[in-house]
């Protein structure tokens, strides 16, 4: 039960990955290289984040003392669409602030929030699977459906070639299926 409630809120957050992400997966922050994590703290009883200045001469960063932002929740920022289709533009959290920017994971060699651009990612990676569940619960159906309704020889050649497929094992068989694409293929 456990495990179909944690995949339940990460299919949950995948589909709202533009609102609960602070930024979108693509924008960067020329300013703020290899920014490291920023740590929100509670101040009285708001979460604030502290402003971050480089030091000169490297992708160092320190934090300003008693430099802090609070974050709020349900903050205007950068437009996104919901599900693919509403044009939206509030975030779950953030400070409205660009000069106070909220990463918790801090960013990338371009400036591009880790956090943001790994629930984004999520996205892709979750939809595979239910994809190839979609696709092999299908095809499963039809061939076993044939099988059965035909049985004989029909199910005695479909279950042998279904054992033979399985004794391939999978590195080998995705190696040769990327083989026989055409290389500008993705």
């Amino acid at each position: 039960m456990a495990g179909g409630v944690i995949l339940i809120v990460l299919y949950l957050v995948a589909i709202f990955a533009g609102f609960v992400a602070p930024y979108s997966y693509d924008r960067q922050d020329r300013d703020r290289f290899f920014h490291p994590p920023t740590s929100p703290r509670l101040s009285g009883f708001r979460l604030v984040v502290p402003r971050y200045e480089q030091l000169p001469g490297a992708f160092v960063y320190r934090a300003v003392a008693d430099d802090t932002k609070p974050i709020h929740f349900f903050v205007h920022g950068g437009e996104y669409k919901l599900f693919g289709l509403i044009p939206a533009t509030v975030h779950l959290f953030g400070t409205g602030d660009k000069n106070y920017p909220v990463y918790l994971l801090g960013t990338d060699q371009f400036g591009r929030d880790v956090l943001s651009r790994l629930l984004y990612g999520s996205q892709i990676s979750l939809s595979i699977g239910v994809v190839g569940i979609l696709l092999s619960f299908t095809f499963g159906m039809i061939i076993g459906g044939i099988s059965g309704y035909f049985s004989g020889w029909t199910d005695t050649v479909i279950m042998r070639l279904c054992e033979l497929i399985m004794s391939i094992p999978a590195l080998y068989l995705i190696i040769s299926l990327r083989a026989t694409f055409p290389p500008g293929m993705s």
